[in-house]
């Protein structure tokens, strides 16, 4: 509270009208008029653009004479506006008007210009921007290829070394069973592929393949019993209803220009 009422004071006596100021104010405008009566024009013009830059006045005596010395000099008539403290005229307001739609016009003007240069440096840059979206499409295709051959390559070498891992640890079990049993690397492997002309390999590898089918009949059957539960169909004819008459060629086709065009963005698509 004690702040606020230390501020009031601050403003008080900024914007407050000393008496000598006062007096002052009172001498000019007296002197103003008495310009304009002589007919010293000069004095009076030189005066009234310092009584136009007055602010914060109070309605004393001489705001009269200050706008008659005003309406003399300029033409105009003037009057004591409390909302700007100070003095203004019709044709001030509408100056200032002026002033301020040519100000909004300039700066309009600018930013059209600075939107039009930056459109102009969008253009000028498109065909570049175009260019490397389009190379940037390429090259990730190509990476994406390049990796999965690398991603191949890499499990046919693993593939190779554990094949011939293999066969070396066979041939190594019918010269040394003992050897080859307890060699850390062998007896790993032996686990994995079984050991030679036991028979368990192939009927391993026979069971696995039965399991494999028993699950594909398994999945067809559900899903069978689905589509028939939910659309009262088969999947045979729900496919045939759903299925598009396109060929799969142009679907493919369109697929992949899709994805072009999204990748590269419609102002580079002609």
């Amino acid at each position: 509270m004690r702040q606020i009422f230390i501020s009031a004071l601050a403003a008080t006596a900024l914007f407050s009208v000393t008496p000598a100021l006062a007096e002052e104010r009172e001498g000019l405008v007296a002197e103003c008029l008495a310009a304009l009566e002589s007919g010293d024009l000069s004095r009076a013009e030189e005066i009234a653009g310092e009584i136009k830059g007055w602010k914060q006045l109070r309605p004393t005596r001489f705001l009269s004479n200050a706008r008659k010395c005003l309406d003399g000099v300029t033409g105009e008539r003037w009057f004591y506006a409390p909302s700007i403290g100070g003095f203004s005229s019709k044709q001030e307001q509408e100056r200032q008007e002026r002033q301020r739609q040519e100000a909004e016009r300039q700066r309009q003007e600018v930013e059209r210009q600075r939107q039009e240069a930056e459109e102009q440096k969008r253009l000028a840059l498109l065909p570049r921007k175009c260019a490397l979206k389009e190379e940037i499409f390429d090259l990730e295709e190509s990476v994406e290829q390049l990796e999965r051959t690398v991603a191949g390559l890499e499990r046919d070498r693993t593939a190779q070394v554990l094949e011939e891992t293999g066969n070396q640890c066979q041939n190594w079990f019918e010269e040394d069973k003992r050897a080859a049993l307890t060699n850390d690397i062998c007896s790993k492997i032996l686990l994995e592929i079984g050991l030679p002309e036991s028979g368990i390999p192939e009927r391993l590898a026979q069971a696995e393949s039965d399991l494999s089918s028993e699950r594909r009949q398994l999945w067809s059957a559900e899903r069978e019993l689905v589509f028939i539960e939910k659309h009262n169909m088969t999947p045979e004819e729900y496919t045939e209803q759903k299925e598009p008459t396109e060929p799969l060629t142009a679907r493919l086709e369109k697929f992949e220009e899709d994805r072009r065009r999204y990748a590269l963005g419609d102002e580079c698509i002609e």
